[in-house]
């Protein structure tokens, strides 16, 4: 916990420099920065499922939203929706808030209280396209407070090879 001297606005950033030096003259330097009561999104996360999914099936990814800042956060999550995947209409779930979605981008918006999680579940399909690549879905989380946020999951699509067999005649 920081203490400062002169009243700072709600959201100010807040900057500690840390200098280590060895004997052998080897310099290292940490930096930790805070907001001044402001929310904390920085441990919030993205996960798909399964991590190896296999083209034509379902893929869910699922936000973990967490506040762990001393005030709430009016939150804002924008996933584009990634290629090689198909969304369903209507089909995204959030634990509370509001969610809104089209074919390409997911969107919630809500209240995230401090200690609270928020859960946001975007189901799809993979597309045939996708098989035998990575897929990147990066979606932006902003706490309306000056934070922003990026997260990201990565998922690699298996691929099927069917080859003929051949059998030689004796």
């Amino acid at each position: 916990r920081l203490k400062v001297d002169s009243p700072l606005a709600d959201g100010t950033m807040v900057r500690n420099e840390a200098w280590l030096r060895d004997e052998s003259g080897l310099v290292t330097v940490r930096t930790a920065s805070a907001r001044v009561d402001a929310p904390s999104l920085s441990l919030s996360t993205l996960a798909g499922s399964p991590t190896e999914p296999m083209s034509g099936r379902p893929l869910t990814y699922t936000f973990s939203l967490r506040n762990d800042g001393p005030r709430a956060a009016q939150a804002t999550l924008t996933d584009p929706i990634p290629q090689g995947v198909t969304y369903q209409l209507g089909s995204a779930w959030a634990s509370s808030g509001a969610i809104s979605d089209t074919l390409q981008v997911v969107s919630w918006g809500g209240s995230i209280q401090p200690g609270e999680t928020v859960l946001v579940t975007v189901p799809v399909v993979l597309r045939p396209s996708a098989a035998a690549r990575y897929l990147l879905n990066r979606a932006t989380l902003d706490d309306d407070a000056g934070g922003a946020y990026t997260l990201e999951s990565y998922s690699w699509v298996q691929a099927h090879l069917f080859l003929p067999v051949l059998f030689e005649k004796e």
